[in-house]
């Protein structure tokens, strides 16, 4: 049962310097069927005292969950215990949604087609960027919503780039939990994504939903990643595409470099190959992968030496 036509979630990690961001611009919506949830994943700074004086503040119901840090996925698991709303969107800690932005999503979805609706389990519109103010990509084209499955996945990757500002189906995206592994605490967000494209299609729309921050030098979802972490997040991501996407080879390259990156970023992390393989789901993926295993080493041994050469000459 539904409380909220939409739920508000915010995960976040020692981003007290930030927060006030998504709440101020909570406060300026003209929407107000919409609650905000909020997973604290361990944060060590003054966090639960902020949200506690955005509660005393808002004119809209706020819920504070705390865990102990495990990383952005695991928080985003933990959030589909209680979601309250029909359709939920993610803010990051650290950006913040335009001031009319769930009106214009709850607008989006009513105005879809009943005879269509089954067919979608997100409305994706776009950011942009708090500096520039200019869109954070390129547009969709118009009549994207024409196409459909992977007619229309083909023209999204070709034809699009930059994060998009997503307002999902709760129904559906609660059944996709994010994996957990032992060795990282950063999991790319597509190859949950891309699992759900798989089933559904997303209504793609021009309107701005967020603002994008890139000011901080600690977030995760703009790419300044410890090398470690990036590498271990790769390679999971890769192994994903692999099992999960290998059928949309044809129109998305991605996956047939992700056949050789997977080697790569096995040897950077320190896989052994029988692990890599053995987590690989059918036998000719088995195959692919270990045709690129002399490839990677090539590769890296090219970058050490090139990289050597470069620290003698210094």
């Amino acid at each position: 049962m539904n409380s909220f036509y939409i739920t508000v979630f915010t995960p976040t990690y020692n981003r007290s310097h930030t927060l006030h961001r998504v709440f101020e611009s909570l406060q300026q919506q003209n929407f107000n069927d919409f609650e905000w949830l909020i997973i604290d994943d361990g944060s060590t700074d003054n966090t639960k005292e902020l949200v506690d004086s955005f509660i005393t503040k808002a004119d809209f119901p706020i819920r504070y969950f705390y865990k102990e840090n495990g990383g952005r996925h695991t928080a985003i698991n933990l959030s589909y215990n209680y979601i309250r709303g029909r359709y939920v969107i993610n803010i990051d800690s650290d950006d913040a949604l335009t001031s009319n932005a769930l009106q214009k999503i709850h607008d989006i979805w009513e105005s879809i087609p009943n005879e269509e609706y089954n067919r979608y389990w997100c409305v994706s519109g776009r950011f942009i960027d708090s500096n520039t103010k200019s869109i954070v990509g390129k547009y969709y084209p118009e009549n994207i919503n024409l196409l459909a499955h992977g007619k229309k996945k083909k023209r999204i990757i070709f034809s699009t780039g930059g994060d998009k500002s997503c307002c999902r189906k709760t129904e559906i995206v609660t059944q996709y939990p994010f994996p957990v592994f032992e060795d990282t605490k950063f999991i790319t967000e597509n190859i949950i994504w891309e699992q759900i494209n798989k089933k559904y299609d997303q209504y793609c729309v021009n309107d701005i939903f967020g603002i994008y921050f890139q000011d901080e030098p600690d977030s995760l979802v703009k790419g300044r990643v410890h090398t470690s972490t990036r590498l271990h997040s790769s390679y999971y991501a890769a192994q994903s595409y692999i099992n999960q996407s290998s059928d949309q080879w044809y129109y998305n390259k991605l996956i047939i470099f992700e056949y050789i990156n997977i080697s790569r970023l096995s040897m950077l992390i320190g896989k052994s190959y029988w692990d890599v393989i053995r987590n690989l789901n059918t036998w000719y993926k088995k195959i692919f992968v270990t045709m690129g295993y002399p490839i990677s080493w090539i590769y890296i041994q090219f970058n050490k030496n090139k990289e050597n050469k470069r620290t003698e000459s210094v």
